[in-house]
């Protein structure tokens, strides 16, 4: 069945409530219906932005002793900007950034603000007073021949330990990262060819009660945040942005996976095709 003869219907409708549940889990881990692959190819784990990025703080933390922090537990500027310079970060231009801004600051730079905590996240920093240290996992998975074993830990940390909805600003929590098994599950049929996110959006998120105020893009801000952008800081989701010219948030984002996305996650759930069960 292919993905493009559901559009319009939500793909989740497709699985058995005991499939949802299967799929739906507040962490630390992965919930029952989903495996994260430690074993994906090296060269494809180290290409990952969320990975260079890891590995680059941990190497730098032992190489330093350790990473000198703000008071308020931010990276230091020179931290801060040597890690930012280390990868490029999807959906955001370097160079531009560069152009204006007299510094980096972690708290300015989201990107690199979730770097910095998603790898604390994974147990491969840890804070010890005013410093931020490599721990002995962090430095076991420096190995090159480990780094589907990094990008496994980086991926459970970001969808089942790390509070994504502290990055973005939007006003209701935690969805629609509460169900971010059932995002994935319908992302791997939905975003098989380039999708706007404004479509992925209702396809791939179960629903949830409108507040008074709401406005009319926030649902498609929090998919982005919460689970769209973390899967491209994995890898395991390309973008093509096309918004040049247009003034609304969300317009013109266009996603799909990456061969990456299956090897490094399996959904062991049934689901129903129109033809009948599939398993």
């Amino acid at each position: 069945m292919s993905a493009t003869s559901l559009v319009g219907a939500p793909f989740w409708q497709l699985l058995s409530n005991e499939s949802i549940g299967l799929l739906v889990g507040s962490g630390p881990s992965a919930p029952s219906g989903l495996t994260v692959y430690r074993h994906v190819p090296v060269a494809l784990a180290l290409d990952v932005p969320m990975v260079r990025a890891a590995r680059f703080l941990v190497e730098r933390a032992i190489a330093k002793g350790g990473l000198k922090l703000t008071p308020k537990g931010f990276l230091n500027r020179a931290d801060a900007s040597a890690t930012f310079d280390s990868t490029d970060w999807p959906d955001f231009s370097n160079e531009g950034y560069r152009r204006i801004a007299k510094y980096i600051d972690e708290r300015e730079v989201r990107p690199l603000h979730r770097a910095r905590v998603t790898a604390m996240k994974a147990g491969l920093l840890v804070r010890r007073g005013p410093m931020l240290v490599a721990t002995k996992a962090g430095a076991r998975l420096l190995d090159e021949g480990r780094a589907g074993a990094l990008l496994a830990a980086l991926t459970e940390a970001s969808f089942w330990k790390v509070p994504q909805e502290t990055f973005d600003g939007v006003p209701f929590a935690p969805w629609p990262q509460d169900h971010v098994g059932v995002a994935l599950w319908s992302l791997g049929l939905a975003a098989t060819h380039w999708q706007d996110t404004q479509v992925l959006t209702p396809l791939c998120t179960l629903p949830f009660a409108p507040y008074p105020g709401q406005r009319p893009d926030e649902a498609e801000r929090a998919f982005f945040s919460r689970v769209l952008y973390p899967a491209l800081c994995l890898g395991i989701l390309e973008l093509d942005d096309r918004r040049a010219g247009v003034k609304r948030f969300d317009a013109g984002r266009f996603i799909r996976k990456t061969p990456l996305f299956d090897m490094l996650l399996s959904f062991s759930v049934d689901w129903i095709s129109p033809s009948g069960p599939l398993h």
